[in-house]
């Protein structure tokens, strides 16, 4: 029975490995610039994954779309919880300065996009690739609050419409909306979708590679407080999230969901962020890389543990 559970999940999560290193060797070997990875990555979340989403909620069923707000609530909840355990963690590890701003705000900004919608997918079907998205939307409203507010040392904080502004929620709105007026589309709408579907994921994983490799480090790494990251962000995150789910309502599958989206790594914008305030940059660039690759064994555990329980 054990080993059943772990060939699923290695079969799983291989693809997704494959990918994501094949993308980082690709960066690596200098076959991908930095700049055309960017602007590959706008694409993908602008236009490729809001429209993958817009199908795969369109067709699936009016019960699942009904559930929407469990995701996006469960988004806002975990992010604001990361806040105050960032802040004890921080301390009992000793960051100070600018440093802490990053510190913090990784612990609340988590890649639920690039990572959590593939391997959401990989795992859950179809209900895991629209909860992967409604619930970067929660995170993603409070990060572009509270965490730019917490990033830039309580000086600045970014509209709320910002979060709006999300193309991955809107393609899982009108995709809902679709569903709900149960339009049917011909097949020469259809078919284009599901291929575009197809090939969007994959790409999706193997540009997080890329981006991955391009982060650059120039500084010696401080282990103790990026164990502290590490612990908080990849394992204390999604038992936090799964022990608070327990005290509500809600079917087993969407707690799962929600657990594992609750334990990815660090937001590759982590970075962009810390320079544009003027934290540590270089922090939260070795945040990123550590917190990707602990990720292939940590994901994995939590889907394995959640699976036996």
């Amino acid at each position: 029975m054990i080993g059943a559970y772990i060939d699923n999940i290695l079969a799983s999560f291989s693809t997704i490995l494959t990918l994501f290193l094949l993308g980082f060797v690709i960066r690596k070997c200098n076959l991908l610039s930095l700049q055309t990875a960017d602007q590959l990555a706008k694409l993908i979340v602008g236009v490729l994954l809001p429209l993958y989403l817009f199908h795969a909620t369109a067709t699936t069923s009016s019960d699942l779309t009904s559930k929407a707000l469990v995701p996006v609530l469960a988004g806002v909840a975990t992010t604001l919880i990361a806040y105050p355990v960032a802040v004890l963690t921080g301390r009992l590890v000793s960051v100070e300065g600018t440093r802490n701003r990053t510190y913090v705000f990784s612990n609340m900004f988590l890649n639920s996009s690039f990572l959590g919608i593939p391997i959401s997918t990989a795992f859950f079907g179809s209900q895991g690739t629209i909860y992967a998205a409604l619930f970067d939307f929660g995170t993603g409203f409070v990060v572009l609050t509270l965490g730019v507010w917490c990033i830039s040392g309580r000086s600045d904080i970014a509209p709320w419409r910002s979060a709006l502004r999300n193309p991955l929620m809107w393609g899982v709105v009108l995709g809902a909306l679709s569903a709900a007026a149960s339009i049917r589309y011909p097949q020469w709408v259809t078919l284009p979708l599901e291929t575009l579907g197809a090939a969007t994921l994959p790409f999706a994983i193997m540009m997080c590679g890329v981006q991955i490799a391009g982060v650059s480090i120039s500084q010696n790494v401080p282990w103790r407080q990026l164990s502290g990251l590490m612990v908080t962000r990849l394992l204390l995150a999604p038992v936090m999230t799964f022990a608070v789910l327990t005290f509500f309502d809600i079917d087993a599958a969407s707690k799962a969901i929600v657990t594992v989206l609750s334990g990815m790594p660090v937001g590759l914008s982590t970075v962009i962020f810390a320079k544009m305030y003027a934290a540590d940059a270089d922090f939260a660039a070795i945040a990123i890389i550590t917190s990707t690759f602990l990720a292939v064994v940590t994901i994995p555990a939590v889907v394995y543990v959640l699976s036996v329980t």
